[in-house]
């Protein structure tokens, strides 16, 4: 019987009053790859970063070798034989190979010894069959083969404790070309003997191929797990990431508008920066359309794209029957077009600044004749802050001491105060806010719809777009994969839509 070397028990996380984990019991036996799937927000990486020492946890317990462990950040973590291969790549592009891989953590003899670093690279890496000389700038070599230098730098700098160690891999085949993820396949595999693996991928093809077993997470929850055997699909696994049900009054379904004939907005054949291939789609009026994809998927750049913020390499854009090529994100707002950041504290709002300010903030003109009318300002927003029912002291309240939703609706109501908007694109409309806040935006979103505004919501909350939707496009590695139709009469289930997206 396999040994367990690590064992989670009861963990939970919270951002606020976003619970991203929730009474999470995980085991991971010696020599062995666990695959952990679920959605995009299912809290797979968040645990991964409790593990590594990231972030910690709000409660529960971790259990690595018979001891109860808690670090406080990864260097502590790898120390004592747990590391970890990011998302993001974490290497200096400036500095040459052998100093990233130990960066930190440099063997001295009152002087920086170089010759040990570079002997050292080139024992880890004939290990691993990588022909990469440690002396070279890392920022000349290919993206594909600096991730394999971090999972290099990673074995070699997480510590062997009683003969074991944990690599923590998540997403790490976003950047391989096919030759290099078949390299990395007998790199892990080859490892199986030295280390225990989690991995975490949205290619679920990988996944199978690489693991000895599955763990299925759904809303920071681990749901179940399944040992993968030959007969293991992709079928199999989209199983256990969905299956929760939709309350249908909460997304005020009976109120969803049956869209006009009119073409609100177009992109035909649009490609970008090897990100975007041969997009094309349409939104009608008064239509509410949806993105899904997991991440990765071209889902954000193509959100951004269709706001002017960045520009097509081919392809047409038309809105409201004309070119948007010589338009960017300025120009198309005078037309009727509104966008709304993923992330509102960074781009959607001005946390020292008033309630009041940031209603103002992208329509200064509505309040501008030939002098800044305040009278008309405070009329104006103290109108929208009853509209949407934004909770606040005051107009001149900072909106940091607001609550997420409150700020949302801000971010949402500074664009609403305009009379012209036709179009509004926005992604992850409700992401870190409450269920009451949740249910007044979509709310809001029918009587927009009503009033004959499309909108086009890009978010990973599947069940949210079912709801709300008309329509959802699903995408995969840049490209659109399916049109879903999502009739009040007909709505798809996640199902549907996961199996084109993963």
């Amino acid at each position: 019987m396999q040994e367990i070397i690590l064992k989670v028990r009861g963990l939970d996380k919270s951002y606020g009053p976003t619970k991203i984990l929730e009474n999470v019991d995980l085991d991971l036996y010696s020599n062995e790859i666990l695959g952990l799937v679920g959605e995009n927000g299912a809290g797979k990486s968040t645990l991964l970063k409790i593990l590594a020492g990231v972030t910690p946890a709000d409660k529960g317990s971790i259990e690595w070798l018979g001891k109860t462990v808690s670090f406080s950040n990864t260097l502590e973590a790898t120390e004592n034989g747990i590391g970890m291969v990011f998302q993001e790549q974490n290497l200096i592009s400036d500095i040459p190979v052998y100093e990233n891989m130990f960066l930190g953590r440099q063997p001295s003899k009152f002087l920086v010894d170089k010759k040990t670093m570079i002997n050292a690279c080139k024992e880890i890496f004939d290990e691993l069959n990588l022909h990469v000389d440690p002396t070279v700038i890392t920022g000349t070599l290919p993206l594909g083969i600096r991730q394999f230098l971090e999972i290099a730098k990673s074995l070699m700098q997480t510590t062997t404790v009683n003969g074991r160690r944990i690599i923590l891999l998540d997403e790490p085949t976003e950047a391989l070309s096919k030759d290099q993820l078949e390299i990395f396949m007998k790199i892990i595999k080859s490892n199986k003997q030295n280390a225990s693996f989690i991995f975490v991928s949205h290619r679920l093809n990988e996944t199978i191929e690489l693991c000895d077993r599955l763990v299925a997470m759904k809303d920071g929850k681990v749901v179940t797990s399944m040992p993968v055997t030959e007969q293991t699909t992709e079928d199999d696994i989209h199983q256990l990431m969905v299956g929760r049900q939709r309350d249908v009054e909460f997304y005020h379904e009976n109120l969803q508008v049956v869209p006009t004939d009119e073409i609100v907005f177009s992109l035909n054949n649009v490609s970008y920066n090897n990100s975007l291939e041969d997009i094309s789609l349409d939104i009608k009026a008064g239509e509410i359309v949806g993105l899904a994809g997991m991440l990765g998927s071209g889902r954000s750049e193509l959100s951004k794209l269709m706001a002017g913020i960045i520009k097509p390499d081919t392809g047409e854009i038309s809105f409201l029957g004309k070119s948007t090529e010589k338009d960017d994100l300025s120009k198309l707002v005078k037309k009727g077009l509104c966008y709304v950041p993923p992330e509102r504290k960074e781009e959607g709002v001005i946390l020292p600044h008033s309630v009041k300010w940031n209603l103002s903030l992208v329509t200064p003109s509505v309040y501008i004749k030939s002098f800044l009318n305040l009278k008309n300002e405070k009329s104006r927003n103290s109108k929208m802050v009853e509209k949407m029912r934004v909770k606040t002291h005051s107009l001149d309240t900072p909106i940091e001491f607001l609550s997420g939703g409150n700020q949302q609706k801000v971010v949402l109501g500074k664009w609403l105060i305009r009379d012209d908007i036709k179009l509004i694109i926005v992604e992850e409309p409700t992401r870190g806010i409450d269920v009451g806040a949740k249910q007044e935006i979509y709310k809001l979103f029918r009587d927009l719809t009503s009033q004959g505004i499309s909108i086009l919501i890009s978010t990973e909350n599947l069940l949210e777009l079912i709801g709300l939707c008309n329509r959802i496009y699903t995408m995969k590695d840049g490209k659109i994969t399916a049109e879903i139709l999502a009739d009040v009469e007909s709505k798809p289930h996640e199902i549907d839509i996961v199996k084109h997206m993963v």
